[in-house]
């Protein structure tokens, strides 16, 4: 009774790792961390970009007007300050991960060794 309606469920196979059992979850948390990591990455260098023309785009357009240049400058200011801080904390967690042992932090292949 393996065919109701004219479907063969034998030959019904998944897409991919998803309920299939398969696959270290480890790999999979890593993965997905790695994969979190570098988004977020690509979405603040992106805000970054928008942010500094849009105020090189204000201090163009601000007339000679002293309190604009300055809303201006301080907006450059603050998004080159907001990207150091994404890009030193990768270099923060790579260094922590370093002293710690070698171990990658952004990689969670090290843990496999703790179970």
């Amino acid at each position: 009774m393996k065919k109701i309606l004219a479907v063969d469920y034998d030959r019904i196979v998944g897409v991919g790792d998803i309920g299939s059992g398969t696959g270290d979850p480890l790999d999979r948390l890593g993965s997905i961390l790695s994969g979190v990591i570098g988004f977020m990455t690509v979405v603040a260098i992106v805000y970054f970009i928008f942010r500094m023309i849009i105020a090189g785009y204000g201090w163009m357009s601000s007339g000679g007007e002293s309190q604009k240049v300055q809303t201006a400058q301080t907006t450059m200011w603050q998004n080159a300050l907001g990207l150091a801080i994404v890009l030193l904390t990768m270099v923060f967690v790579n260094l922590m991960g370093f002293l710690i042992g070698g171990v990658d932090l952004l990689n969670l292949e090290w843990l496999r060794g703790l179970f």
